[in-house]
This record gives structure tokens, C-alpha cells and sequence, in this order.
């Protein structure tokens, strides 16, 4: 049974926002980066062809990923690790609970298909960073299980509606949104069956009504 984490009500109808139990990966995507992930504990970047154990230290893998890999936007992780897990992009870490973990980095060929392009520029390079990092919060979200999803109930408390996999605080928002725009569907829907009911009835009535023999 998933977790409510806020209720609201909203026309006459209850909109349960819900901690989504079995989200997704968002490494399973269709992501511009390659998340090179290196963990004593924990699984959470894609398959790369190499170990931290085959350099010394993280200059000479990023050196690596740079003029072997063709890594053209190439950004550090870290990873917090005290009652719970978050990443992020940077090099400042807790001596004792957090530390680098590795990299996300774009290749030169990837970055050009995902821009159509036949020549890297710094615009360029500049986007990809951005969605390099935005990749990093999704994966921050999944991990910190920060993943929501949202369920719809009408007056009687049936189930109308539900969905899952929004990702983070603005995801939240989103669920909420797309279940009101459910319910303001649902009623727009009901009333306009309503109306081509009455509207059916009047013209069955007057058609009758026309048909009556006059009394003389």
C-alpha cells in the first residue's frame, strides 16, 4: 500500500499524492550522459567499460574519460551517506560520510546527435552540462526516494484515477496539477452528459407535443 504524503480536496473530490513504491531508474532513460558510478554499496550508474581500480586516483580516470572516451562535458559526483543517500555534482565532501563516487560525462558523438550538429561550440557544451547536472537531481530524487505519484477519488471514495513516476518536488507539483485537470475532465464530462440528456428529453417532448391531433 503506497504512503500518502498530502491530501487534498478539490471539487468535491480527493486528490492523494503518494510515494511512488517501485519507481523507475531514471538511468534506464534515454539520457544524454553516461553515469561512470563507483560504490563499495551501491549499484547506481550505467555500464562503463572500466574500474576505479585501473587508475590512479580521479584526475588520471578523468584524463581517461577525456582522450580515450572522447568525453567532451565531463562533470565529478559525490555522494552523502548518513541516514539516507543524496548525489550531486562537485568536489566537496564530508571526510567521514561522503566522498567522490565518480563521474557523468557526455561523448563528443552524443552530444552533436542530441544537437544536430557537425561541431562542438561552448553554447553547445554549455547545455549539455545543464542537462548533465539536471540528470544528477532526477538520479538524487530516485535515490532519496523522492518520487511521487498521485491517486483520484470521487465523493463516494471510488478510485477514478492514478499515476505514477513523478520525479522530485516540481514532479510533485505536476501530479497535483494533472489530477485536478483529471477531476475538472471527470465533471466537465458529467455535465455535458447531463446536458444532452435535458437537451434529448426537451426535444423528444416537443416532438410529441407536435405530433398531438388539435382537440376541437
Amino acid at each position: 500500500m503506497s504512503e500518502i504524503t498530502e491530501t487534498i480536496n478539490y471539487r468535491e473530490h480527493e486528490i492523494q499524492v503518494c510515494y511512488d513504491m517501485n519507481p523507475e531508474s531514471p538511468r534506464k532513460w534515454d539520457n544524454l550522459g553516461i553515469l561512470a558510478f563507483f560504490h563499495k554499496k551501491y549499484n547506481c550508474g550505467d555500464k562503463v567499460d572500466f574500474k576505479s581500480k585501473d587508475f590512479n586516483g580521479w584526475d588520471e580516470m578523468e584524463h581517461h574519460i577525456r582522450t580515450k572516451l572522447n568525453g567532451v562535458v565531463i562533470l565529478p559526483v559525490c555522494m552523502y551517506d548518513h541516514s539516507g543517500q543524496t548525489i550531486y555534482i562537485g568536489t566537496q565532501h564530508d571526510r567521514w560520510d561522503g566522498g567522490r563516487v565518480g563521474f557523468i560525462y557526455a561523448t563528443r558523438n552524443d552530444v552533436l546527435k542530441e544537437y544536430g550538429a557537425k561541431k562542438i561550440t561552448a553554447e553547445m557544451k554549455e547545455k549539455a552540462k545543464k542537462l548533465l547536472e539536471g540528470e544528477i537531481d532526477v538520479m538524487d530524487d530516485y535515490i532519496r526516494g523522492d518520487v511521487y505519484g498521485y491517486k483520484v477519488l470521487d465523493a463516494h471514495g471510488e478510485e477514478l484515477d492514478a499515476c505514477w513516476g513523478y520525479y522530485g518536488d516540481d514532479g510533485k507539483k505536476q501530479a497535483i496539477v494533472e489530477a485536478q485537470n483529471i477531476i475538472d475532465h471527470t465533471i466537465s464530462k458529467k455535465i455535458n452528459y447531463h446536458l444532452q440528456v435535458l437537451k434529448s428529453w426537451i426535444l423528444n417532448k416537443v416532438s410529441i407535443n407536435h405530433r398531438k391531433p388539435l382537440s376541437i
